[in-house]
């Protein structure tokens, strides 16, 4: 099984920002993914132009509820320097096995001292533009 799941596992995917920019890279790449692998039905997304680029945004509502609290947590550990790795696994419902799972290394950069953070962006939209371009293709 290791080998198996060795094959279906990604590179791991940097991102790379502030708290806010990480945390909004890790919402649209969840629904893309959720979307993309057929997890939720294709009716219960729609899309939003967000960066210059037409992202997917769940009209889920128990899964929208639940990744907002999940991002939410993340956000927090973000901010506190918690957690520098975010693994999203596909599981089988019967088994709970893994089928794929995408690993998202975060380096958070931060703001200048009495700034609040996300009040400047870190990098111009352009930049942001391409690593989500790049993220959302793979």
């Amino acid at each position: 099984m290791a080998t198996k799941l060795a094959s279906k596992t990604k590179k791991a995917i940097t991102l790379k920002g502030s708290t806010q920019i990480v945390t909004e890279f890790l919402k649209y790449a969840s629904y893309t993914i959720l979307y993309q692998r057929g997890v939720y039905p294709q009716d219960d997304f729609h899309f939003v132009k967000k960066y210059g680029q037409t992202l997917l945004v769940s009209q889920d509502p128990a899964l929208e509820k639940y990744l907002h609290n999940v991002l939410k947590q993340v956000h927090e550990w973000i901010m506190k320097g918690d957690v520098s790795q975010i693994v999203l696994a596909i599981l089988t419902r019967e088994t709970a096995e893994p089928l794929e799972r995408w690993t998202f290394d975060i380096h958070v950069t931060q703001a200048a001292p009495g700034v609040l953070e996300g009040t400047v962006p870190s990098k111009p939209d352009s930049e942001i533009q391409s690593e989500i371009r790049a993220i959302l293709k793979q």
